[in-house]
């Protein structure tokens, strides 16, 4: 698979500063195209989820134009009705008119909803002929590479509390904001940029309503076994950070991180 057309250079240059071709898809080889976002689907097709729903979806001509918005609209479901908790009085209001169990069925259906339209939405503008909206230079990834080292340490220590769950005050709000950033850092198509700011956006505001909610309640969290849960926390996030650049991300999002 090889890039064609007067852009062969420029792709092949591209090619080598990342496992991901940024290009319109004019400019290369389709079948190349398509592979260099979904490695090697012939034979890990089974195992990578994104990569496979990526085979079922077609963009055709009539289709072609509408991924953004299906994306953007996904977004805007999946955030906006992740932001309606933070507003204590208007969830008080819902659950008093609806009930609670109505309203968590009806707030899970919204959820996957939008979270199905992001998925569509991003995955079919990958097909698209959508130009980049930047390219980073190539030590950007590294830079990259390096900030997604704590997320994975936060995300463990929002569940196994300690040190760094007080300190951080919510672990996974500012993984959230570290793992969106890293990630607009590399990624300059406008699914990516759409994607990943839209997280950064909601992770946010969801920081600030944190603020608010701290300032009135005073109760002050207990952390019995700190230095022992911060311990676990770092040692199984470093693990399961090595995992992903190894394989797992390949695996799950089909795109290698070491090539």
């Amino acid at each position: 698979m090889v890039c064609t057309g007067e852009f062969t250079q420029w792709c092949s240059e591209k090619r080598g500063a990342s496992s991901r071709v940024i290009a319109k898809k004019s400019w290369v080889n389709t079948e190349y195209y398509r592979a260099s976002f979904v490695i090697p689907i012939d034979k890990l097709q089974c195992f990578m989820p994104l990569a496979v729903i990526t085979r079922c979806i077609d963009v055709n001509k009539e289709q072609k134009g509408r991924s953004m918005t299906i994306l953007l609209i996904g977004l805007f479901i999946f955030i906006g009705i992740h932001i309606v908790p933070s507003l204590p009085g208007m969830r008080s209001s819902i659950v008093n008119s609806i009930g609670l169990n109505t309203y968590r069925v009806i707030y899970s259906l919204i959820v996957v909803t939008g979270l199905f339209s992001i998925i569509y939405g991003f995955i079919a503008a990958r097909q698209e002929d959508l130009f980049p909206l930047y390219i980073t230079p190539f030590w950007m990834r590294h830079l990259a590479m390096t900030l997604m080292l704590p997320v994975f340490i936060l995300v463990f220590a929002k569940f196994i509390r300690g040190n760094i769950a007080k300190w951080t005050k919510d672990p996974v709000i500012l993984a959230v904001k570290i793992w969106a950033i890293s990630h607009l850092l590399v990624n300059g198509e406008p699914y990516s940029v759409a994607l990943f700011s839209g997280f950064l956006v909601w992770a946010i505001w969801a920081r600030i309503s944190l603020k608010k909610f701290n300032r009135k309640n005073t109760d002050v969290e207990e952390f019995p076994h700190a230095l022992r849960n911060d311990t676990i926390s770092v040692g199984l996030g470093i693990l399961l950070y090595g995992l992903f650049i190894w394989k797992l991300h390949e695996i799950l999002i089909g795109m290698a991180i070491l090539t």
